[in-house]
């Protein structure tokens, strides 16, 4: 039940603008991009804060994290403060305030800047150079073409399915698991690709439609016993196939595959 002693809207808007402040104090900091969910406005008392701090030049991206970070643990009641590397010029800070109120502060030079969510507001910037970058990267962005991605899946659900198949056999439950993990990730990104959704932290999932979430819930073992893993994995396999389907219609290798993985199974003492 929500506690009245965490964070309000107005604490989350107070901490979005002591950080943008504080991000105006230090140099070579170009802007501040609000990102995510708040790009457009904060959905609900729940949301989170994403930033991305844009350093310039890309030579100074960790020193500014660095100071952000010493700045983070003076400036805020902190539970947690982590901090992680993503790559070259590409640094993140997540903050746990002690309102519960998460927010993830990510550092990154402006030449590694492009645009990866599709709702983003601009809260600070120096010139006009942030603006431009990101309608450039915009009009760039990889596009994902789900016949593609459905081609690339089934081709390699071999693996998946054979290691499963093993894993039972040799009654190993938290192995077979994470292989039902695996594939049930790429039916969610399937279906994400196919809806126009994200998929990422399964963060759309909860806007499918009814059916479809009964067949995802069915994909999940009631117990480690061998035979519910069984059972899960026989709903994984029929989610998978029906959405490959339905989206590369033409394609008879889909159905030649499907057969192929049935008698694997079977090989494998597993029916289908």
């Amino acid at each position: 039940m929500y506690n009245s002693d965490m964070y309000s809207q107005k604490a989350r808007q107070d901490t979005l603008e002591k950080i943008v402040s504080i991000c105006k104090s230090i140099n070579y900091v170009e802007g501040v991009i609000l990102v995510g969910s708040g790009g457009d406005q904060f959905p609900d008392k729940w949301a989170d804060i994403d930033l991305s701090v844009v350093v310039y030049p890309a030579s100074e991206t960790k020193s500014v994290w660095d100071i952000l970070n010493v700045k983070f643990r003076s400036s805020f009641k902190l539970i947690t403060l982590g901090i992680n590397q993503y790559g070259e010029n590409d640094y993140i800070s997540v903050l746990l305030l002690k309102n519960y109120l998460e927010v993830d502060v990510g550092v990154i030079s402006l030449d590694n800047l492009e645009v990866k969510k599709d709702k983003w507001n601009i809260l600070y910037e120096k010139q006009d150079k942030i603006l431009k970058k990101m309608q450039q990267s915009s009009l760039k962005r990889r596009y994902i073409d789900p016949v593609q991605y459905v081609r690339h899946s089934v081709s390699n659900i071999g693996h998946h399915f054979r290691t499963f198949a093993v894993a039972i056999n040799r009654n190993q439950p938290f192995r077979a698991i994470k292989e039902l993990e695996d594939i049930r990730n790429l039916v969610v990104e399937t279906w994400a690709l196919q809806e126009g959704k994200v998929a990422k932290h399964f963060r759309d999932i909860d806007e499918a439609d009814l059916g479809f979430r009964q067949k995802l819930a069915s994909t999940y073992p009631i117990s480690f016993e061998l035979d519910d893993l069984t059972t899960a994995f026989t709903n994984t396999f029929i989610l998978f196939f029906k959405l490959a389907e339905e989206i590369d219609l033409e394609n008879q290798e889909i159905t030649s595959i499907k057969e192929e993985m049935k008698r694997l199974l079977e090989a494998f003492g597993i029916r289908k």
